[in-house]
Formats: structure tokens, C-alpha cells, sequence
């Protein structure tokens, strides 16, 4: 997708850009909703792959739902982040990654789980919403760009640009 997204930018074909954007967001997400399916229908089985304790198959369905939800959320990360490289935004990807999941993330997962106690379910409880706050992000990031400035842009200098600094539209 992100070749392709380069490509059409690069042709001034912004509208189509936008399009095969949306068709391989919605075309991703499907399988990635599909994949968290699968794995919440057939959570047993999977589980039982790797251990026969009850008491550890026990703690792994407690958790199960959590897990689901993270890799469906971690999905949607993959498909943006995608998304950002096309748009050649990868240092502001990595300015969201850093704070979201080291700044706020770590401390939150460690505060969760062993200040309050929460253990394996209060990782798992905060993987989520760690996430989803990461993904609003980087919704933004690529967003809130103008697409039509942006290919313009690559036309008139035969590349795609990057000012990591400006914090302009584009």
C-alpha cells in the first residue's frame, strides 16, 4: 500500500490515492478483525497447545478477551504506520511510538500491575488502552495531512519531501 500511495501522490492522482487508501484500510482491517475472530473462537485449543495446567489455561482464558482486542488494535497500528511511511512521516511516527508506549506506556503497564497489584490482568487490561491512544495519534499524523499540498510537493522536486520539524499541514 505504501508504494502504491507514493505512486498515485507523485502522479497527482490524489482522489484515486485516497481511494486505494481507504479500499486496502477497509481490505486490512478485515483480515485483522477475522484473525482476532479466529483466535477468540478457537482460544481453547490454542491454549491447550501449550500447556495442560488448569490453573495456567485458567489464568490464559482471564485474559483471552484483553489479548484479542490488543492484537485487533495492534492490526490497526500496523495498516497506520503503513500509512505514515507512505506519507514519509516516519519521524513523527516515531516521536508517538517513543512517548505513547515508553513515556506513558511502561510506567502506566508497571503502576498497573505492581502498584495496584493487578498482575498478568492489569498488563493486559492496559495494553489496550495504551493502543488506542497510540492509534488516535497516529490517525492524526496521517489524517490531518494535505494530500493535494504534499503531491504537489513531490512533483515539483522529484521526491517525497521531509522536514521533520515543520509542523505545517502537510
Amino acid at each position: 500500500m505504501s508504494a502504491r500511495l507514493g505512486i498515485l501522490l507523485a502522479e497527482q492522482k490524489v482522489t484515486l490515492a485516497k481511494q486505494v487508501t481507504k479500499a486496502a484500510f477497509a481490505f486490512c482491517m478485515a483480515l485483522v478483525f477475522l484473525n482476532s475472530f479466529l483466535l477468540y473462537v478457537f482460544r481453547n485449543g490454542i491454549i491447550r497447545l501449550f500447556t495442560q495446567d488448569s490453573n495456567v489455561m485458567e489464568e490464559c482464558e482471564s485474559i483471552w478477551h484483553l489479548v484479542v482486542v490488543f492484537i485487533l488494535l495492534d492490526g490497526l497500528f500496523g495498516v497506520q504506520s503503513g500509512l505514515c511511511r507512505a506519507l514519509s512521516h516516519q519521524f513523527w511516527m516515531s516521536i508517538v511510538i517513543f512517548v505513547n508506549l515508553w513515556i506513558f506506556g511502561l510506567p502506566t503497564i508497571w503502576v498497573v500491575a505492581w502498584y495496584y497489584e493487578g498482575g498478568l490482568l492489569g498488563i493486559w487490561m492496559s495494553m489496550p488502552a495504551i493502543y488506542t491512544v497510540l492509534n488516535a495519534c497516529m490517525f492524526v499524523i496521517w489524517y490531518s495531512k494535505d494530500w493535494e499540498r504534499y503531491s504537489k510537493l513531490i512533483q515539483e522536486t522529484g521526491s517525497v519531501p521531509n522536514e521533520p520539524f515543520d509542523l505545517s499541514p502537510i
